[in-house]
């Protein structure tokens, strides 16, 4: 390429979203510091000793998607004797590298180590109550998203629902500490 009767020593190719600028001498660049299934716009100048060129059209386009980089951050809480309260936050696009389709959650028996519900839920839904549980029993909530190409690794939480009849007073909320569902001091 020429800019006037000068030959293009360079060319600058810039990058958004990130104001990043790489240079360089040949027709072609390769950049690896992408993220995935993230939209990027790229622009290109050709310079020489004489000057630079008006840029080219701009050109946007969207990463490949990648398989799921972190977990589900999500909560669990007693609700009464017989239920729990299962709330998540959506992930960001960071951390599921695809388009989001929905969640999922499994609920065993700790102590038996039995499957005892199973569930699905939709990229827009955040909360869930797992009713008919049985009082004072010990479960473990596990938890995890699924996008387009596969499941994200899952995350457990443990709960323990009360005695029969006893509900949370207003004032109490239930709490995550560590890996445990905590209910009170």
């Amino acid at each position: 390429m020429y800019t006037g009767d000068v030959a293009t020593d360079q060319y600058i190719v810039t990058q958004q979203p990130g104001d990043y600028a790489y240079t360089c001498y040949d027709t072609s660049i390769e950049i690896t510091t992408l993220r995935p299934y993230s939209i990027y716009t790229f622009g290109v100048a050709a310079h020489n000793p004489v000057g630079s060129r008006g840029k080219s059209n701009l050109l946007q386009i969207r990463t490949d998607p990648d398989r799921p980089s972190g977990l589900l951050d999500f909560n669990v809480g007693v609700r009464t004797s017989t239920s729990l309260q299962v709330e998540w936050r959506v992930p960001g696009v960071w951390v599921v590298n695809d388009q989001l389709l929905g969640y999922i959650l499994q609920l065993h028996d700790t102590e038996l180590n039995l499957l005892v519900q199973s569930h699905n839920f939709s990229s827009n839904e955040t909360e869930t109550t797992l009713a008919s549980l049985s009082p004072e029993t010990k479960y473990t909530v596990t938890m995890g998203f699924l996008s387009r190409c596969c499941a994200s690794t899952t995350d457990s939480k443990d709960a323990e629902t009360v005695s029969e009849g006893e509900t949370l007073e207003p004032t109490i909320q239930p709490r995550t500490e560590g890996n445990t569902a905590v209910v009170g001091n």
